[in-house]
């Protein structure tokens, strides 16, 4: 018989929307002070190291700063709108989590079963557009305006990939649960291997709409001074700041779990014992994978701190990621078609979907050019 907790609805909704929310800011805060002491040895600076031990005190002084400064608003903003937008944009992403699959036992209150879980992954986090337009239109900046305008562009070109890859993912698992698709990961092999060109499409598409480097052209400071965030101050400019970083969260935490084989660790070779140790492990095998992919987000943008042009940007997802995208998913539907979904799926298929993404990336990078170059400019007298 099950506890109280997980029996009763509304105490399994209640307990599991704490954790989760209480979890993934701690997450924040640990990740984001890696990310400022860790990383900056790249650029050859110290990091945070005066607040605190170690600077660990330097986030929480951050985010009260953020809290005790002066809320300022345009005279000529849209209030409403002004006020609405950075709800709009942090509750899509804060409500993502809900899906997702952290332990290995669905009874544990960790992973939720929603049979749509990809369909409402794309319908939810495709709000955080609608938000930022809100947030560049409501400031009655004409620079907030054009960034909104950049993020709602990208939004629109880099879904169509993303989508495409996740269609991939539903048709190799046999289903659009994310459990089920981790599931399916346990007992075949990770998709980053069964469908690496998918991966890789995934990866960069989301890098794109999480807006990091070298996508980061919608917070172009020499263009648009600080992009749809200009004109905000105070606790709203931090919940900006704050959505930012659990965007590149949420991007690790999904490639751990569509492709990297998300709780699971060997597969059947070790299978987590029954109960709240089982969850355990999951849990903690889970977070570090997905540390792993958020660590790669941060040495993307160590070492590529430069940024695409607009005509580049926009290109390389029209003319590259899509149609690789489109053939991907050919291929993988006549992988299924003709071998089956799912468990049927032999392992050998990954041979073929390795040398078809090597394939495709070689043709492709020579068949399509993303306006590359220089631009001339034609002096103004």
């Amino acid at each position: 018989m099950q506890p109280f907790v997980f029996s009763n609805f509304w105490a399994h909704w209640a307990i599991f929307t704490v954790a989760v929310l209480f979890g993934v800011l701690m997450l924040i805060v640990a990740l984001l002070w890696f990310d400022r002491r860790f990383w900056s040895r790249f650029q050859i600076r110290v990091g945070p190291n005066r607040c605190g031990p170690w600077g660990l005190l330097q986030i929480p002084a951050d985010g009260l700063k953020m809290v005790l400064k002066e809320d300022i608003m345009p005279d000529n903003a849209d209030k409403v709108l002004h006020v609405m937008a950075p709800v709009i944009i942090m509750f899509p992403v804060m409500v993502a989590f809900a899906v997702m699959p952290f332990a290995a036992s669905a009874r544990g209150g960790l992973a939720p079963n929603l049979n749509i879980g990809l369909i409402y992954l794309v319908a939810i986090t495709s709000l955080v557009g609608i938000g930022m337009l809100a947030a560049g239109w409501g400031s009655g900046n004409k620079y907030s305006l054009m960034s909104g305008m950049r993020i709602v562009a990208t939004m629109v070109s880099y879904e169509f990939p993303v989508v495409l890859a996740l269609i991939g993912v539903a048709l190799m698992a046999g289903s659009l649960s994310l459990n089920d698709v981790v599931g399916m990961q346990q007992e075949k092999m990770w998709f980053v291997l069964m469908q690496p060109l998918g991966f890789l499409i995934f990866f960069i598409g989301m890098l794109a709409e999480a807006s990091r480097s070298p996508f980061d052209y919608a917070e172009g400071e020499s263009e648009t001074i600080c992009g749809v965030n200009t004109e905000y101050s105070g606790l709203r400019f931090g919940v900006f700041q704050l959505t930012e970083w659990m965007e590149g969260i949420l991007m690790s935490c999904l490639v751990a779990t569509l492709f990297l084989g998300g709780y699971s660790f060997l597969g059947q070779l070790w299978i987590y014992p029954d109960g709240p140790l089982g969850v355990f492990i999951g849990l903690v095998v889970f977070l570090l994978k997905a540390t792993m992919v958020y660590l790669v987000l941060g040495w993307i943008k160590c070492t590529m701190p430069g940024r695409l042009r607009i005509d580049q940007w926009m290109g390389f997802a029209w003319k590259g990621l899509l149609p690789l995208a489109v053939l991907n998913l050919f291929i993988i539907a006549v992988e299924v078609v003709g071998f089956g979904r799912g468990e049927e799926l032999p392992l050998w298929v990954i041979v073929i979907n390795i040398l078809a993404c090597i394939v495709l990336i070689l043709m492709w990078s020579r068949l399509w050019k993303t306006g590359g170059g220089r631009v001339n400019v034609r002096a103004v007298r």
